[in-house]
């Protein structure tokens, strides 16, 4: 048996070694490609600026390709950096304080998964970074498990989210299918939802557009249109409808409100074009000089369009006028029968560090028509969050957003929503405006480090760990005089 293994390895000992130079040669291809990949080493860099103070030498980026070539995890490199004897020799306990940590936060965020930190994520990393640097470790785990959840949504076309769950905005809550049915059997739903007391008077003078985007509304047009007629100022509106080539007829619905009213515009185009195309194309067709947006699955109360317009034509400052709203799960029930139900968002007041955080405007706001006179259209290279970036254009032009406390709309969580459906964009979209604007839009004293901002405070006192707590004491002592 041994003579014999020994003749049939002789005998293919060629063709082995030419299969192991092969694989050889192929790994070497391999690794070569990796050190010259340019995202590999901007990350490979970003580990050694936060682990070891330093950029990467041509040592470590021979090493650390090969490492990278056997695991294709990022993780086994930091765990190795992290208890390397560099550091351990360097006894780095705390970054050095001329070394920018908030300006390494935000890129760290921007190179591992693609977007811009919060002002919230900004400070509360500098403050931990600062006072220990093994909270660095936790911050780039937690930022390698959002990339390992952010490939797995690309790689399976978004989460499966079989069970219509959504996060109810401005809490910690989240709500689905089941949660839903649950409260629909206990509530009666035959509520008369009073609206608020509103002290802002209306011009009448003053023209509200409501723009539409439409296909395949077929099961929600006749509704839309019901409910959206009904409004007691719709008098003083135009409804302006971009049909997107709908296959469904709608047309012959619309043609029937459009003899009884004459202030709705239908537009029929020939070809399917994404949903802010179509409304910049209504924009253009629209007289108003107020503009709001209206989905074919949403509702309003009676009043919503006044009360926006009173809003925006009493306060003359104001630019983007914006409320809470109701979320519904099913798209037969009615505004008040929503409303009974009671789940709703909680909105924050926007500024230009929360609107990073989430799209406070959201759904169905009222805007001035001058916005886009000076800042431009809705962004047509967007599916999900077009709107989204507006807003953030709008924030950076300290453009100002009032918040009423009155939710008169419903949003239907639509499972085959263009922003709610397993294949949508909208949040990848929406790391993407977060890229673009969040080094924009976030103040610089966010940005410095702690040595910078003691001299922007004029602040004498110790080093700083506390921010706020400086600010305040300089704040008081300027008061004081």
């Amino acid at each position: 048996m041994k003579e014999e293994y020994s003749a049939l390895l002789e005998k293919n000992k060629k063709r082995l070694n030419s299969l192991y130079r092969q694989v050889y040669e192929d790994k070497l291809k391999s690794i070569e490609e990796i050190k010259t990949d340019t995202s590999f080493k901007e990350t490979l860099n970003i580990l050694y600026k936060l682990l070891l103070n330093r950029d990467y030498d041509d040592g470590g980026l021979n090493h650390y390709s090969e490492y990278y070539y056997r695991t294709r995890d990022f993780k086994y490199i930091i765990n190795d950096l992290f208890n390397c004897g560099e550091r351990k020799t360097q006894n780095i306990n705390k970054i050095s304080l001329r070394y920018n940590i908030a300006a390494l936060v935000f890129e760290a965020y921007e190179i591992l998964v693609n977007r811009g930190p919060s002002a919230l994520d900004l400070s509360n990393w500098r403050d931990l970074i600062s006072n220990d640097s093994k909270n660095i470790e936790k911050l780039l785990f937690g930022l390698f498990n959002e990339r390992l959840h952010q490939k797995e949504f690309i790689r399976n076309n978004a989460s499966s989210n079989r069970n219509n769950s959504c996060n109810i905005l401005g809490t910690s809550e989240y709500f689905d299918n089941e949660k839903w049915d649950s409260l629909v059997k206990k509530e009666k739903n035959d509520v008369k939802v009073r609206s608020l007391n509103n002290s802002f008077k209306i011009n009448n003078n003053e023209k509200v557009s409501i723009i539409t985007s439409m296909y395949k509304g077929g099961k929600y047009i006749d509704k839309f249109l019901e409910n959206i007629t009904n409004a007691n100022y719709f008098a003083s509106c135009e409804l302006v409808i971009v049909d997107a080539n709908s296959p469904e007829n709608e047309y012959k619905i619309i043609n029937k409100y459009q003899r009884k009213y004459k202030n709705i515009n239908y537009i029929r185009l020939d070809n399917i074009i994404p949903i802010y195309k179509a409304w910049n194309i209504a924009i253009k067709e629209s007289s108003g000089e107020f503009i709001t947006n209206a989905n074919l699955d949403d509702l309003r109360r009676d009043d919503s369009f006044a009360n926006q317009a009173a809003v925006l034509s009493t306060l003359s400052f104001v630019d983007i006028v914006y409320q809470d709203f109701y979320y519904s799960f099913d798209h037969t029930l009615s505004f008040d029968e929503v409303a009974a139900i009671g789940i709703k968002s909680n909105l924050p007041i926007v500024t230009k560090n929360n609107i990073l955080s989430l799209n406070p405007p959201h759904n169905a706001p009222m805007w001035r028509r001058k916005l886009h006179n000076e800042l431009g259209l809705f962004d047509e290279r967007y599916e999900s969050a077009g709107d989204y970036e507006f807003w953030c254009r709008c924030a950076l032009n300290d453009k100002l957003f009032y918040k009423t406390n009155d939710p008169h709309v419903v949003y239907y969580q639509n499972p085959e929503g263009l922003s709610t459906r397993p294949d949508s964009k909208g949040a990848l979209e929406s790391n993407r405006i977060t890229l673009e604007y969040s080094s924009k839009l976030l103040s610089g004293p966010i940005l410095m480090n702690n040595n910078d901002y003691s001299e922007h405070l004029d602040y004498s006192g110790e080093l700083l760990t506390d921010r706020y707590l400086a600010a305040h004491r300089v704040f008081s002592s300027i008061c004081k005089k």
